[in-house]
């Protein structure tokens, strides 16, 4: 609330941000090297298809940042529009969590290995 309080119902514990970093890694690559150059190998076209699915579309750009074949573009675009790499984006993209859920009392951290989080 706008006073600081909080309110919680449900599950109170670690909640997994994976698919849904696809969506904050898409903007950060669109910020990194523009649309058009984002667009040059992932469309946004609905695939209908899983979310684990490689198929591309027949110019063989991605069918979207969703699926995994887009989502793994976007990540190849963002290590190299780091300079740190992968870590640095990957530390961009908790970071941008970790802004977007300020005051909602929790802690955005990366999984390291099986058993952290």
């Amino acid at each position: 609330s706008v006073d600081g309080r909080a309110h919680s119902v449900g599950y109170n514990g670690y909640l997994s941000l994976m698919s849904q970093s696809k969506v904050v890694a898409y903007i950060l690559a669109i910020q990194a090297v523009g649309v058009s150059r984002v667009q040059q190998y992932v469309s946004t076209e609905p695939s209908g298809r899983s979310f684990g699915d490689f198929t591309t579309l027949n110019d063989k750009r991605a069918f979207n940042p969703y699926v995994s074949t887009g989502a793994e573009l976007v990540w190849s675009l963002l290590d190299a529009a780091t300079e740190g790499g992968y870590r640095e984006a990957v530390e961009l993209n908790r970071l941008t969590w970790a802004r977007m859920s300020a005051g909602a009392g929790g802690e955005v951290r990366l999984k390291t290995s099986t058993g952290d989080a």
